[in-house]
C-alpha cells in the first residue's frame, strides 16, 4: 500500500471519524497490538486524532467504514497538551522490569520541532522505518517523516540481509549532489544517510557515514579509508580523520594519530605518515589539514570516536 502525504492525513481523519462514531474520544485509553504496515500505522495514529491515548489491536473494520469520509471527523482540541497523555509505552526492560512511560501531546510536537533542527529531512528523502511502530522509537519516527514531507518505507522489524538488499535495489542509491540514481561502483547516499556503493552483481559495500565524509577539492573523501591506511602503518596504534575548513581545499583531511611508542613522535615521522597516505591515494585524499599526534582518541561509551571533539582539538593543536 502506498500513500502520498495528503492521502496519509486524509486516511487519518477518515479512520478517526470511524473511531469517533464508535464512541472513542478524549480520556479513553486504547490498547494497540499491531505489527508494521501502512494500514496499521494509519489505524494507530488515527486513534490519537480522536484525543484518546494509545497503550502500545488490529482495528475491526466493517462495511460501514466504506461510508465514512474525512468530513465525518470531528477535530479535537487538547486544552492541556502537556498534561494529556498521547501514548503509553513500556521500556525494553534491559536493566530490570519493563516500566511504563507516558508521552504527552506536547512531547510529540516538541520532538518534531527538535528533529527538524537536528536532522534535515526534506521532500524527496526516503526513510526506512524498521522499528516496531508500537515501540517509542518507531511511534515517534513516523510523524517526523510525515511532517517533513519525506517518504517513509515501512517494513517489518527483524529485517534480514536479503530483505535489506531487496529494499536497496528497489529504492536505489542517489548521487550526493544531484539526487540522481547512480550506477555500479559509484558512491551514493543510501536513504538512511550512509555512503555506499554496489557492484555489477548487486553486492552492497559500506563506505562511510554521510556526516563523516569530507569534501576536498570538490571530491568526496571517505574518512574510514584514510584511517585504515594510517592504522596499517607499523608505528600507528590508532587513528581518526576529520575534515577541517581550508579555503584552498574546502574541507582538508586532517589526521589524529596515536603512536605505539609515544616517544617516537617527530616531524619526520609525521611526514612519513602523510607520505604513506599520499602514496596510496588520489591527490584529493591527501592530508592537506596536517597530522596531529595525540595520547588517545576521544570515544563515547560505545567505543565510537567523537569526531566533533577532534575538530575542536584541531584548533588548539600543533599539526605537522
Amino acid at each position: 500500500m502506498r500513500l502520498t502525504r495528503g492521502e496519509f492525513f486524509s486516511q487519518l481523519r477518515r479512520f478517526a471519524a470511524g473511531f469517533q462514531a464508535h464512541g472513542i474520544g478524549l480520556g479513553d485509553r486504547i490498547c494497540v497490538h499491531v505489527d508494521n504496515s501502512v494500514e496499521n500505522m494509519v489505524a494507530l495514529f488515527s486513534i490519537t486524532f480522536t484525543g484518546a491515548s494509545v497503550l502500545l489491536s488490529n482495528p475491526v473494520l466493517n462495511e460501514s467504514f466504506a461510508d465514512l469520509n474525512s468530513d465525518d471527523f470531528e477535530e479535537v482540541h487538547i486544552d492541556d497538551p502537556k498534561g494529556t497523555t498521547l501514548a503509553l509505552f513500556y521500556s525494553s526492560g534491559t536493566t530490570g522490569h519493563a516500566k511504563g512511560m507516558e508521552i504527552s501531546h506536547y512531547s510529540l510536537v516538541a520532538n518534531l520541532y527538535m528533529t527538524k533542527v537536528l536532522v534535515s529531512y526534506q521532500p524527496g528523502d526516503v526513510l526506512l522505518a524498521w522499528y516496531p511502530i508500537t515501540y517509542a522509537s518507531g511511534f515517534m519516527f513516523i510523524p517526523v517523516a510525515a511532517s517533513t514531507g519525506a517518504t517513509c518505507v515501512i517494513v517489518q522489524p527483524g529485517l534480514t540481509f536479503e530483505q535489506f538488499v531487496y529494499y536497496v535495489k528497489k529504492y536505489k542509491f542517489i548521487d550526493l549532489d544531484t539526487g540522481e540514481k547512480v550506477g555500479p561502483r559509484q558512491y551514493g547516499e543510501l536513504y538512511f544517510r550512509d555512503i555506499m556503493y554496489y557492484d555489477e552483481d548487486g553486492r552492497v559495500y559500506f563506505v562511510d557515514r554521510m556526516k563523516d565524509m569530507i569534501k576536498c577539492l570538490d571530491q568526496q573523501v571517505s574518512s574510514i579509508e584514510l584511517e585504515g591506511l594510517l592504522q596499517s602503518h607499523p608505528s600507528v596504534a590508532d587513528a581518526a580523520v576529520v575534515g577541517v575548513p581550508k579555503t584552498k581545499y574546502g574541507d582538508a583531511p586532517a589526521a589524529f594519530v596515536v603512536l605505539r611508542v609515544p616517544s617516537s613522535e617527530s616531524p619526520e615521522l609525521a611526514a612519513e605518515l602523510k607520505e604513506h597516505v599520499a602514496s596510496k591515494t588520489e591527490k584529493f585524499k591527501h592530508l592537506y589539514g596536517g597530522l596531529v599526534f595525540v595520547d588517545r582518541l576521544p570515544r563515547n561509551t560505545n567505543g565510537k570516536v567523537i569526531k566533533h571533539q577532534l575538530r575542536l582539538m584541531y584548533e588548539r593543536s600543533k599539526a605537522y
